[in-house]
């Protein structure tokens, strides 16, 4: 009874770990690329989580980190936490499914990153269309039109999403192949 009880209280620790990572990372952006989209290497954590526990802890990393930007106010704040939460779990949800599915084998693993990208660019394109234009007026104070969002699909939400996207799966895999050992 100890051992998983001990095994428990870790994993714990751990996930809190990973949310105060995630929060601080967060914060760390990039210059703007495309005119204002900023990355930052939160969602590498957010889907370290899902690799090493499984999607469900990854979802639980990805919102209680959420939760705890808001706090911190900001112009545009609670849009770019409603679009990273949604861009986390599209990657999150497929990519921890698939690699807990596939965990022994390198082929699997990486198939189910790609996927995870795949899903994340395809979301966050929709999400962009469709919640870009009502939210901008209201949260970032000027307003973006839906066919202003489309325009911009080519050019800079699509590419910047492919790289956010590859550029956390990279990371967390590096990280994973890292830290797993020590984890388990």
């Amino acid at each position: 009874m100890p051992a998983s009880r001990n095994s428990r209280v870790r994993k714990l620790v751990i996930l809190a770990m990973l949310i105060a990572l995630t929060v601080v990372l967060s914060f760390l952006k990039t210059p703007p690329m495309f005119g204002f989209l900023q990355y930052d290497a939160s969602g590498a954590i957010v889907l370290l989580a899902a690799l090493l526990f499984g999607p469900i802890e990854g979802i639980v990393v990805a919102v209680l980190a959420g939760f705890i930007r808001l706090l911190f106010p900001g112009i545009g704040a609670q849009f770019g936490v409603m679009m990273d939460i949604i861009a986390y779990l599209a990657l999150v949800i497929p990519a921890g499914f698939l690699f807990q599915r596939f965990r022994k084998h390198l082929s699997g693993q990486l198939v189910a990153l790609i996927i995870g990208v795949v899903c994340m660019v395809i979301m966050m394109i929709v999400a962009n269309i469709v919640l870009t234009p009502p939210l901008s007026t209201r949260v970032l104070g000027y307003t973006i039109t839906r066919a202003a969002v489309i325009k911009m699909i080519l050019p800079a939400f699509l590419p910047f999403n492919v790289l956010k996207a590859a550029a956390n799966s990279a990371l967390a895999f590096m990280l994973y192949k890292a830290l797993a050992r020590f984890v388990f």
